[in-house]
């Protein structure tokens, strides 16, 4: 299947393109940066299809098999058009059978070119729209995001779920749901049903099986299990659902949304998405995770006051909606014929490739004379109205900014900056044009800015939104009949025939509708009163009271698991618990005289009447243990009923409660409404290695067997231009989820504080598995897990990923039985790395290149310091040469590790000199190596050379008597430095090049070369450092491998701090004359091995 889907993808392009050079041409951005790799052609099926994955950033890198943007953007269109025309023949086919009833398409979960395809042709719109427990209190501004469950769903703000199934003019299907705490379900179940009421949500299903795996005992542990297919085992699994307040709410639930009690909202919003649009995919889709509809979060709170659909066009707006919001997903797409538009700014690109880019697109549309300007530099804006009043924020650079005096006449700025010259955006009678809200979104604040600008706009608008404000704890129908108060986490229903609390109304102060008053002792609970004979409630003369808080099973425990989550330690047994209320409960009805109240059993029949207290038009009684019901009838005598004869001891004798409830830690809602974390603009993911000093080698992967494969990947030793690396392929060796590679590792013996953190030198294939993760093992047995690193495999090219200890978290298991647990990972005793990859990799392998790992640390561990006798003993005697002709060994296809270590085997070969001033050669012409300053410290060097196919390699030591390295000044010959000179004819006249190698430069810790194409390394010493570099031919100023003899000369000039170069030595020339005259240069020859 895999093999045939790929292939199709590769055929659509090639229908579409044409050739694999018009694919390239479409798949290059502006920038010259292909998105098509070079192994990659659609006539031979070896496009890489990406994987079904959230892309919620437009600035993705580009040259991505998984995530660039214009592949990523194709591919979607590919799945919309190959799904359309699948639904449309299906559908075509179900028809041409007589079937008339709903036609629905995949419910897949990945944005707007979905949901369009499933639209076409009068098909329906559904999905599984899974809910969490404490649904209401779950809508609190910030809490945002999403769980993919295959194509199960569920969202931390629920009702930011509710376009996922609205298009304009099609029936909406939240095909399969359920959603609760381990104690709590009740109130899941009244939120799902009045919202999706108050929405017109066509169908909802509730997920009612109970999961049983045949040949394995159901664990009794946890209340949701699943199989996992890696692990060969049932992770987890459902295991009980059904509770009786969960089924007591259902009875109030079925009659409110099928005489639809609640009335449809007054004001309709469109979620507008152009055809550029619906090919990003997933940008602010809700479905996908912290998918929120919009730049601001337009689906966390709109669908709780007005009614909102998506609606599709190509170019040109055509809805009638009273409002109309753009996403964000692209700038593009003409509003001018909308009633009302909020036109926010995010992607700044007008078409799926990425290539045009104008952020104030629709601004300009709207309005033709708007002057734009781009401003790299800080801006400084007040912001007033529409905004908290007096509020200052700054932006590093603006791509829109606009000019003040170009904005409608009329209209009012969002934001000023210092100059009064510039503005984010607009507000006039019929639009707010907002093309920085990104930028805005970036540096405020304030999680309701998108609520808070709307809310000003539909004043000026006259677009009703009940008592709703910015800064209220609860959201409210533009109807008023329905109360979200996420401050408290109650739903709050007042129809005429449906009224009543759902959720933690027991932190209420105040539980009032217009016909029902109640307040209860404990924080849960559900009191919900119906109208059972369709009247309003002032005038019903039957009604359904429905009362229950939490339930769980006798015996059944809840609490912290070994992993320290909150769990179902028991499943417990029969018969299921409830929790009764106990409070103060009133009816206010115009026949309040005429009512009887009763207790029923879970059949509807009369257990006892209920003592009641009548007050004019209110009718009172206390809820409390005694009355044995969730149940209640409230009627005439009128109604007859039968009645439980077998019931004995109604009311039942009660004790009164030991202790009262624990009274909530209450926090200011500014806390809830004031982020402190500010939304990342560009999430596409790296880590740069910051300025440090010295690399610590904890393996080299270039010259060892490590890293081992192990379960779905497998190792081989390749070469490239930049020499050996092991590369490691996860996944294709078996069918399963998990791959992974292990090496050991050298550990710095250091402070934790000296060391910054650990480097992997790795190249990827431009894909991007679902996991990645690095996982290293200490001496103590601690184990510590990186955060997600799938995104260094986007790059293709050799980089180094910089992890600090701040990016790995504790293995708890590692720790058991184990004390003094240090709070970050202790570098000194870090000697193994498992790098681990999980997804579908059975039929998406990703590849990465493993080249080596090291410690950055600030200062030398203790045990990183070379010693200078060590080095001598490792590498072939510095020898006088008896004249100025010396011979280069020659190893054509060498291939030397530049780490700055002296390790290297090949080494062996080399020919090392000398720059002792104590051993100057006999035939040198001026008799000393010296030609400024004194040697106040035994400065000198040692030199080895070897020749290679690609350049001169050179290992030096230089000698500073154990002097501070210093490299503070501009000039390279300033500081600590290594010069090479070539005379490439041996003419003995000015030379061919000079370069300079240096330990470091000014504001960079890194060893540098003058000149690029140099590979360089260095290494601390005991009396200096040590300088290891290849040079290639040309650079030295050879077309290839010399032949003949040429001349060389080496240059040292040593530095001290705040002096600067204090002593300069030469080899051959014995001045300072070796930049301009080659006449003493050293005369060398190259002999082959």
């Amino acid at each position: 299947m895999t093999d045939w889907h790929n292939q199709q993808w590769n055929q659509w392009l090639l229908k579409r393109y044409g050739s694999r050079e018009k694919l390239d041409a479409a798949w290059t951005d502006v920038n010259g940066t292909h998105g098509l790799f070079a192994n990659e052609d659609p006539a031979k099926n070896t496009v890489f299809s990406p994987r079904l994955m959230p892309f919620l950033d437009w600035d993705r890198p580009y040259r991505s098999k998984t995530r660039g943007a214009a592949r990523v953007n194709d591919y979607f269109a590919y799945l919309s058009q190959t799904a359309g025309g699948f639904y449309r023949d299906a559908t075509q086919h179900l028809r041409s059978l007589g079937y008339k009833g709903l036609v629905i398409g995949s419910h897949e979960l990945y944005g707007p070119a979905n949901q369009h395809a499933e639209v076409q042709d009068g098909r329906a719109l559904a999905a599984h729209l899974y809910a969490n427990g404490s649904t209401v209190f779950n809508a609190r501004p910030g809490v945002t995001g999403a769980e993919l469950e295959g194509v199960d769903l569920r969202v931390n703000n629920w009702f930011s779920n509710i376009p996922r199934v609205k298009v304009q003019g099609v029936p909406a299907i939240n095909g399969e749901w359920t959603g609760g705490t381990f104690t709590r379900r009740a109130d899941v179940n009244m939120a799902v049903a009045t919202i999706s009421s108050y929405q017109n949500i066509s169908q909802s299903l509730q997920f009612s099986l109970a999961h049983r795996w045949r040949g394995e005992q159901m664990p009794n542990v946890d209340f949701l299990y699943r199989y996992i297919g890696y692990k060969k085992k049932i992770d987890r699994s459902f295991s009980s659902l059904h509770d009786i307040p969960w089924q007591s709410v259902n009875r109030v639930i079925a009659p409110m949304f099928i005489r639809q009690d609640i009335s449809r909202p007054q004001v309709r919003v469109h979620l507008a998405c152009s055809a550029a649009d619906r090919a990003e995919q997933n940008l602010h889709a809700p479905g996908a995770g912290r998918g929120t509809g919009s730049i601001g979060g337009v689906a966390l709170f709109l669908p709780m006051i007005h009614d909102v659909n998506n609606y599709f066009f190509d170019e040109v707006y055509d809805g009638d909606a009273d409002v109309v919001f753009t996403t964000g997903r692209s700038a593009s797409g003409d509003y001018r014929h909308a009633k009302h538009a909020l036109i926010l700014g995010d992607n700044p690109y007008n078409d799926p490739y990425h290539k045009k880019r104008d952020l104030a697109f629709q601004a300009r549309v709207i309005h033709p004379d708007v002057k734009v300007k781009t401003i790299n530099k800080p801006v400084t804006m007040s912001f007033s109205k529409a905004f908290k009043t007096g509020k200052k924020l700054t932006f590093k650079s603006l791509e829109a900014a606009i000019a003040i005096n170009s904005i409608p006449k009329a209209a009012s700025p969002l934001g000023i900056s210092e100059d009064k010259q510039y503005t984010l955006g607009w507000m006039d009678d019929r639009f707010v044009v907002f093309p920085n809200a990104a930028a805005f979104d970036a540096v405020t604040t304030d999680r309701q800015w998108l609520l808070r600008l709307y809310l000003h706009a539909a004043k000026r608008w006259g677009i009703p939104t009940a008592d709703n404000h910015a800064d209220n704890t609860w959201y409210t129908s533009d109807t008023g009949e329905l109360t979200f108060d996420w401050g408290t986490g109650t739903l709050v229903i007042n129809t005429p025939k449906t009224q009543g609390f759902s959720g933690l109304m027991g932190w209420r102060e105040n539980n009032k509708t217009h016909n029902l008053a109640c307040n209860i002792d404990v924080p849960y609970g559900n009191v919900l009163l119906s109208a059972a004979d369709n009247k309003p409630l002032n005038k019903s003369q039957r009604m359904l009271l429905v009362v229950t808080g939490r339930m769980q099973n006798t015996d059944m425990q809840v609490g912290e698991n070994s992993q320290g989550k909150m769990a179902v330690l028991k499943t417990g047994k029969a018969p299921v618990l409830v929790e009764a209320l106990r409070g103060q409960l009133t009816i206010t009805s115009d026949i309040a005289s005429q009512l009887n109240v009763f207790a029923l059993d879970s059949t509807g029949k009369r257990l006892g009447k209920v003592d009641t207290r009548i007050t004019g038009k209110t009718l009172q009684w206390e809820l409390s243990t005694k009355w044995q019901t969730v149940w209640y009838e409230v009627a005439t005598d009128q109604y007859d009923a039968p009645a439980n004869e077998t019931f004995a001891g109604f009311p039942t004798q009660i004790t009164p409660r030991q202790t009262k409830p624990q009274s909530p830690k209450r926090i200011d809602a500014s806390e809830v409404l004031t982020r402190t974390q500010h939304r990342e603009t560009s999430v596409a993911s790296t880590n740069d290695v910051p300025q440090g000093d010295i690399r610590f080698p904890a393996a080299d992967f270039a010259t060892s067997k490590f890293p081992f494969a192990y379960v779905n990947a497998k190792a081989k030793k390749l070469s490239d231009s930049n020499g050996k690396y092991s590369q490691i392929t996860f996944g294709k060796v078996n069918q399963e989820w998990f791959g992974g590679c292990f090496a050991e590792l050298r550990a710095p013996q250091t402070s934790a504080d000296n060391c910054k953190g650990i480097v992997l030198h790795f190249k990827g294939d431009g894909t991007q598995p679902r996991d990645a993760f690095l996982t290293l093992t200490c001496t103590d047995g601690l184990k510590y897990k990186s955060k997600q690193i799938n995104f260094i495999f986007e790059n293709d090219q050799w980089h180094d990923v910089l992890l600090t200890a701040d990016d790995f978290k504790l293995n708890k298991k590692s720790a058991k039985d184990k004390d003094n647990i240090p709070e970050h990972i202790d570098w000194s005793k870090v000697k193994r790395m498992d790098f681990g990859v999980v997804g579908p990799i059975m039929n998406q392998a990703a590849v990465g290149g493993f080249k080596r790992i090291e410690f950055l640390l600030n200062k030398p561990a203790d045990n990183a310091v070379l010693k200078a006798e060590k080095i001598s003993q490792m590498l072939p005697a510095c020898k006088v040469p008896s004249t100025n002709a010396i011979q280069i060994p020659l190893i054509q296809s060498a291939s030397i590790a530049i780490d700055g270590m002296p390790d290297d085997k090949l080494w062996a070969k080399s020919i090392g000199i000398p720059m002792d001033e104590d051993n100057v050669p006999d035939w040198h012409f001026f008799g000393s190596h010296v030609v400024f300053g004194s040697r106040m410290h035994g400065e000198g060097a040692l030199i080895w050379m070897l020749a290679t196919g690609k350049g001169l390699a050179i290992l030096t030591h230089i000698d500073k008597g154990a002097q501070p390295i210093t490299t503070e000044n501009v000039n390279w010959y300033d500081g600590d430095c290594f010069e090479v000179f070539s005379d490439v004819h041996n003419a003995g006249k000015k030379p061919t090049k000079q370069i300079f190698l240096a330990y470091s430069r000014p504001g960079s810790p890194f060893p540098a070369a003058s000149e690029s194409g140099v590979e360089i390394a260095r290494s601390p010493t005991d009396t200096g450092y040590l300088l290891e570099a290849l040079i290639p031919w040309y650079v030295l100023g050879f077309k290839s491998t010399p032949t003949e003899t040429f001349g060389i000369e080496f240059q040292i000039d040593f530095a001290r701090p705040k002096a600067g170069k204090v002593l300069q030595m030469t080899y051959g020339t014995g001045t300072n004359e070796a930049w301009s005259s080659a006449a003493h240069y050293l005369k060398a020859s190259i002999k082959p091995q």
